[in-house]
């Protein structure tokens, strides 16, 4: 009787423990985490995503729902639905156009952003369409100064810098403010080519873009800054074959533009280690900090990128200390 009574027992524990095994796999939060186009900039940044999990000892505890709007901004209201049936705690945003669709709409979960360039056009539009306190998150923001006076190092006759512009995308517009500041410290000329960003045919858009750019060339320019624009990413082959041939010299903030091949330099704060601050701010915010409480989490430091190929193509010659100094070497 006494073995049947301790075989009962020792059956009744391990049953108790499985079922607390799976009530405490079933504990998972759940994060949404929602791109706002596929391009390779943000898978690096859902990498950083999790890294930030993982430092602060959230990885395990954490489900993360993913959503890519392809930019169709048609999507946002079925994308928010889907993830408050899912019961999400927190969603996470990665790009500009989303956070601000995102924020117009949900007032009841906090949401972090990452992969933005600007916050404090996040707050200023906040302003005007009464977002409410439930957003924090990590920011993108790289300054064009240094980039220019490393793009001297290369070419120091550069006396006239140009930039290609979404005239429907303020960010675009804000990195076109950055350029001219950044040129008038530097007592350089800087000039502004406009492309209409809200054509839904793709043939026309790709037909603006390059026609902008055709502009920028005829202005004699000595440089080009491409801005942190995902269209001109999507269209940086029809660029490259116009800007190449002219043998301008190519820069960029945003790393995907020398990657492609289109920008000899590029000196970016990296959507990796935005991700993993925005990683970091979730955790913070399961932990029960107030997303109010949590000001935007700047970079300060910079990544160099070098396309050698697009420089040759080029016949522009790059110095052997910036060659060493480079986080990332493109030869093919």
């Amino acid at each position: 009787m006494r073995c049947n009574y301790a075989f009962t027992i020792l059956l009744g524990v391990l049953i108790l423990s499985c079922v607390l095994n799976v009530g405490f796999a079933q504990e998972k939060v759940k994060v949404g985490f929602v791109d706002q186009v596929g391009m390779k900039a943000f898978e690096d940044g859902k990498k950083g995503f999790m890294e930030g999990l993982k430092e602060k000892g959230f990885e395990s505890k954490i489900e993360v729902v993913y959503h890519n709007l392809n930019n169709n901004m048609d999507l946002v209201k079925d994308t928010i639905d889907k993830l408050k049936k899912e019961n999400v705690k927190v969603i996470v945003t990665q790009g500009t156009k989303v956070t601000l669709e995102f924020l117009k709409v949900v007032k009841d979960i906090p949401i972090v952003y990452t992969s933005v360039t600007y916050p404090q056009q996040i707050d200023e539009i906040g302003k005007n369409l009464k977002f409410g306190d439930n957003y924090s998150g990590a920011t993108i923001y790289t300054p064009q100064l240094p980039l220019i006076k490393l793009a001297l190092k290369i070419k120091p006759d550069i006396k006239t810098i140009g930039i290609v512009v979404n005239s429907d995308e303020v960010n675009s517009k804000r990195d076109a403010g950055d350029l001219e500041k950044a040129a008038k410290e530097l007592k350089l000329k800087s000039i502004i080519s406009e492309y209409p960003g809200n054509n839904k045919d793709n043939n026309l858009l790709q037909k603006s873009v390059v026609a902008a750019f055709n502009k920028l060339i005829d202005s004699k320019v000595d440089a080009i800054m491409f801005p942190k624009d995902t269209l001109q990413v999507k269209f940086s082959n029809e660029i490259k074959s116009v800007v190449i041939p002219k043998k301008i010299l190519t820069l960029a903030t945003d790393a995907s533009f020398a990657e492609k091949g289109v920008a000899v330099m590029a000196f970016t704060a990296t959507c990796q280690k935005a991700g993993q601050n925005a990683g970091v701010i979730v955790t913070e915010i399961l932990s029960g900090k107030k997303p109010k409480d949590i000001p935007p989490m700047y970079l300060d430091s910079f990544d160099i990128y070098l396309n050698t190929k697009t420089a040759k193509e080029m016949n522009i010659s790059l110095p052997v200390d910036m060659i060493r100094m480079a986080s990332t070497i493109i030869k093919e």
